[in-house]
């Protein structure tokens, strides 16, 4: 018998609230938390009244994330104050005389909490604050991750760098905290991470090895090789190091590198919840190791795998935000602005399911102005990707309901024609591109020639089982509707 709660039933008042506010706009609590920048965890434990949350996120944040304004804002904000805690920035613990009673790690970790909150605040990454303070990034990301009783940081010297004024409330605060925390300032550098012993350069080429596989059109096997003992006990070494970068960033490529294997071998039809769950599980693991602003590539790259998915079930509201949330982080270096490519060409996919030809164009023209400032040997190759997309786009303009016959052969005749051509610009490393793009020329196939899309189909059904197996249920669904077209063709003739 099944103990505990009933499942979604909320424990707390606070989440009575907050789940109202949720319903409303129909956000789930993954996308919400995706939103605040925090794991799901943290902001589950927090509406079940099992942590504080001390300052992962302001009320504001939150209401900014649900989209709550005015009369709904106020009304909801009243409750939560109407039933305390709120579970925000709450005071210190105070003992006899006064004092702060809180562990020293405790406070060590609320310190770092308030700060990470106020940095979000004042729009201020990380790296930012390194450069104000003249330190390198890593010994400000493990002083704000709370992990360290020494450092070279002032109190006093961070307050200044981030703009809060003597006097003032949160400054206070903070050195309250500081004290707490028995923080020795100043004293020298926190103690060295253990990772003599680990070979990040060895992780990494088994991590390649895998990558070479999927990208050889061999998942199967890439699968077998990323499960291999070897790389699956230097990866748990890896994320036993909690607060060193490079074993952040292995762990979060092991991470995607399984989310888009499952992409690829979960079949089709329960593949988009099953592979969002994967690339959720990666952007957890990586934000209990850093704040969102620290990882801002890392963040856009999840969102460029799942915003799709996300179309694909119909949630375009969710997709689009997605699209925007990655495409507002920095994009700077040459790996950003290739990304930002896809970010735009993929987005242009949601307009044109919506049938917004406008933005469907706006979006394939924002891609190629992106494409323009980037190396003359990177080029080729994304200008095929977005002829590529531009014959998808026409495909799902072609599909929209209500189109008069002539119109919708019109459109899959052009979706055909740019899909075909983009096979003779495009020569990617992944193997499975063609095979992609040749089933969607199949599916075009429907409504020109249903016979053609049927030996079409019927041609890909070996590659699809071996390149890319999730498609194969979408490889059935489109020789069935051809099937169907030529009944219905032969009946009218």
């Amino acid at each position: 018998m099944r103990r505990g709660r009933r499942p979604g039933a909320p424990r707390t008042e606070r989440a009575e609230v907050i789940y109202e506010g949720m319903r409303a706009r129909g956000v789930g609590i993954t996308a919400l938390a995706a939103r605040l920048g925090v794991a799901r965890s943290t902001l589950r434990r927090w509406l079940d009244g099992e942590s504080r949350a001390t300052a992962a996120f302001s009320l504001d944040a939150l209401w900014d994330a649900l989209e709550v304004t005015g009369a709904d804002r106020e009304r909801l904000s009243a409750r939560l104050a109407a039933s305390p805690p709120i579970g925000f920035l709450p005071a210190p613990t105070a003992g006899r005389g006064g004092e702060d009673t809180r562990s020293s790690g405790q406070a060590r970790e609320e310190l770092a909490a308030l700060l990470r909150a106020e940095l979000r605040r004042r729009r201020v990454s990380a790296r930012e604050l390194a450069r104000r303070l003249r330190v390198a990034p890593a010994t400000v990301t493990r002083f704000l991750n709370g992990a360290v009783a020494r450092s070279r940081l002032r109190i006093e010297a961070v307050c200044d760098a981030i703009g809060l004024d003597e006097g003032s409330m949160r400054r206070r605060e903070l050195l309250r905290l500081a004290a707490a925390g028995a923080l020795a300032l100043s004293l020298g550098a926190p103690p060295m991470l253990r990772t003599r012993r680990l070979d990040f350069d060895e992780i990494g080429a088994l991590i390649a090895n895998v990558e070479r596989l999927r990208e050889q059109g061999r998942p199967r096997e890439a699968w077998a090789a990323a499960q291999a003992a070897e790389l699956g006990a230097l990866i748990r070494r890896a994320r036993a190091l909690e607060r060193d970068t490079q074993a952040r960033g292995v762990s979060f490529r092991y991470d995607f590198m399984l989310a888009t294997l499952q992409e690829q071998l979960i079949p089709w039809k329960g593949q988009r919840a099953a592979t969002i769950g994967w690339y959720e599980r990666a952007r957890d693991a990586l934000l209990t190791r850093a704040a969102p602003g620290e990882v801002s590539h890392e963040m856009a790259q999840l969102y460029e795998r799942t915003a799709p998915l996300y179309r694909e079930l119909n949630a375009f509201d969710e997709s689009i935000w997605q699209y925007d949330y990655a495409l507002r982080q920095r994009m700077e270096r040459e790996e950003d602005l290739a990304l930002a490519v896809h970010l735009h060409r993929n987005r242009a996919h949601v307009w044109a399911a919506r049938g917004d030809e406008r933005r469907w164009k706006a979006d394939l023209d924002a891609a190629r102005g992106v494409i323009a400032r980037l190396p003359g040997d990177m080029r080729d190759e994304l200008y095929g990707l977005i002829t590529y997309s531009e014959g998808e786009g026409y495909k799902r303009l072609a599909g929209l309901p209500g189109l008069p016959p002539y119109a919708r052969r019109a459109l899959a005749d052009q979706a055909r024609d740019t899909l075909l051509r983009s096979l003779a610009q495009t020569h990617q490393q992944w193997a499975a591109h063609e095979v992609v793009t040749r089933l969607s020329i199949a599916q075009t196939l429907v409504w020109l020639d249903a016979a053609e899309a049927l030996a079409a189909a019927e041609a890909l059904a070996p590659l699809v089982g071996t390149l890319y197996p999730a498609f194969a249920s979408k490889l059935e669904d489109t020789r069935v509707a051809a099937l169907r077209a030529l009944g219905l063709r032969r009946a009218q003739g």
